[in-house]
């Protein structure tokens, strides 16, 4: 494995599924293009793959702040989803009067 693979798996730890594989690509592709860049500006490839590693940071820092971001992430598709949950259920109900309302509660209740 080699030290590019070995940040990025350090980097991603705590992200699950399909969101490290996604984020362990794009951080692979950032650390390649970057190596690349710094070899153009002079640097041998280890001092540039070196670089590039530590322009992003340490690997425990990178992967707490991925961890917040999809900690939030997640928290705001929850909010997002209550909300288009509660406008459905409402424009549902808008043109139910009260006892329409009762029955079909009474009717979700036997069949729970």
């Amino acid at each position: 494995m080699s030290p590019e693979e070995q940040y990025v798996r350090k980097a991603t730890r705590g992200l699950n599924g399909q969101a490290r594989k996604d984020t362990q690509a794009e951080l692979l592709d950032h650390l390649t293009e970057r190596t690349r860049q710094l070899t153009l500006t002079g640097l041998s490839p280890e001092q540039a793959r070196v670089q590039a590693m530590q322009e992003l940071g340490p690997a425990p820092t990178v992967a707490r702040s991925l961890r917040r971001e999809q900690g939030f992430t997640t928290a705001h598709q929850l909010a997002l989803n209550t909300l288009i949950g509660l406008t459905l259920l409402t424009s549902l109900t808008a043109n139910l009067s009260v006892p329409d309302i009762f029955r079909l509660r009474l009717c979700w209740t036997q069949h729970s």
